[in-house]
């Protein structure tokens, strides 16, 4: 189903959706993008603070932006506009089984000069390597219906 800004209610939840990490994905990612010892060599992961391999902290973005582009709630988004207080609590094992939710934990937020940007506020969390981002921000495209009520609240409230 797609939703645009004005489906998206305060307090909207949802599991965005899950990934399983293996061993091979951590360190093809991890070769051309991230080629730190801990990981793409095992035995050198080993040997670090880590104690094994992990996936990068790139890799576990990129996998986020996977899981939303693929959620099936489709939340037509134009940009993420910006990640606050991100938090890796703990590392993403080779093989941990991600889960990505999400919460709207304020809405709506507006332009003054753009009226068809919106952003809310949302709270994400991955489960499996306690990834938090207290607050994330996405632009949402409005759908023509809500761009034209917004327009004439605001030539009301000109007057």
């Amino acid at each position: 189903m797609i939703h645009f800004f004005e489906d998206i209610p305060l307090g909207y939840q949802s599991e965005v959706g899950r990934w399983q990490l293996t061993p091979e994905e951590v360190v093809n990612f991890a070769k051309q993008w991230d080629p730190q010892p801990f990981h793409v060599d095992k035995a050198a992961a080993e040997e670090s603070v880590f104690g094994g391999m992990v996936a990068s902290s790139l890799h576990i973005f990129a996998i986020c932006t996977r899981l939303f582009f693929d959620h099936e709630d489709q939340i037509q988004t134009m940009a993420m506009l910006g990640k606050d207080k991100v938090r890796f609590s703990q590392p993403a094992r080779a093989n941990d089984l991600l889960i990505y939710n999400t919460t709207c934990t304020k809405h709506p937020l507006g332009s003054s000069t753009r009226l068809d940007f919106r952003a809310c506020k949302v709270y994400t969390q991955l489960i499996g390597v306690d990834i938090r981002s207290n607050t994330s921000m996405w632009d949402f495209r409005r759908t023509v219906g809500g761009l034209l009520a917004t327009a004439k609240n605001l030539r009301r409230s000109n007057r």
